[in-house]
């Protein structure tokens, strides 16, 4: 699972405020039968994206630092991505994709280790995710 939060949503007055509203959706979570499992952009994902600039990678550096930090508080599993994606389904195809969480979801998808991908966007559809819940 990935992007249940976008970071523009939480506002931009307080990180107090910010922090309460992700404490409280993955509350939420933590109460459901499910196994969410969180990746994040890393370093090598392009600058623009969806037809935007992208200053900071998902959101300004302390902003993800307390969200990461909720998410080991609460026990669920994340990681960022760190280098190159390769998504070989098909001998034929193959999808490169530098530091794109969307990609590093559908691979994992696509072999069986996750069974949706939860996400405002449509990102992971493009790199091959089979099953994809738009949010």
């Amino acid at each position: 699972m990935v992007n249940v939060f976008t970071f523009h949503q939480a506002g931009t007055t307080a990180w107090a405020h910010e922090t309460e509203i992700f404490f409280g959706r993955l509350a939420a979570i933590s109460q459901m039968l499910i196994h969410p499992y969180f990746v994040f952009d890393g370093p090598g994902c392009p600058q623009l994206q969806r037809g935007k600039d992208i200053v900071f990678p998902l959101s300004p550096p302390l902003l993800l630092q307390r969200f990461q930090e909720l998410l080991t508080a609460f026990g669920f599993d994340w990681h960022i991505v760190s280098g190159l994606v390769q998504i070989s389904p098909d001998a034929n195809k193959v999808c490169q994709a530098p530091g794109e969480a969307d990609a590093e979801l559908a691979y994992l998808q696509t072999y069986g280790l996750l069974d949706a991908v939860v996400t405002p966007y449509n990102g992971s559809l493009l790199f091959g995710a089979p099953s994809v819940i738009r949010r």
